[in-house]
């Protein structure tokens, strides 16, 4: 959401930022990361996750950035968003892309919700029952 090129929706992320560094201020347990409830009717994605019932904490990448530099970018005091400076984080993993492979083939292979989740499960189900090997090394022809 800082990212988003909508201004009221940049101002909104760093207000539940600085929210969450609020709320677990006094907290030095190791965040746990919890799905949080999902609004499947959502419009944009700022609306999927039920902030209200979710149990915030800041994001990890954030930790550099002070709260004042929070605040002025939200009041509009700090208009240079380059502080935040996100665009050298990968934000996809290689688990990752292969999921979006995986949902974009079940996708064009099969319609209805039902027969796409089946499809994307039993694909999962069977990359499981399938020898892996950690190096190639460990794989010999014979």
């Amino acid at each position: 959401m800082l990212a988003n090129n909508r201004e009221h929706i940049r101002k909104l992320a760093c207000r539940r930022i600085i929210a969450s560094r609020k709320e677990n201020k006094n907290s030095t347990s190791v965040r746990q990361f919890r799905v949080p409830p999902s609004n499947m009717q959502a419009e944009d994605y700022t609306e999927i996750v039920y902030w209200y019932k979710a149990n915030m904490s800041e994001p990890p990448i954030l930790k550099h950035v002070s709260n004042e530099d929070l605040e002025g970018f939200v009041s509009g005091q700090e208009t240079d968003p380059s502080f935040l400076d996100l665009s050298k984080c990968p934000c996809h993993t290689q688990s990752t892309e292969r999921c979006v492979h995986l949902v974009t083939e079940a996708s064009s292979k099969v319609c209805g919700e039902e027969k796409r989740d089946g499809f994307i499960k039993s694909r999962i189900e069977s990359r499981k029952l399938m020898k892996s090997f950690n190096s190639k090394s460990e794989f010999k022809l014979k």
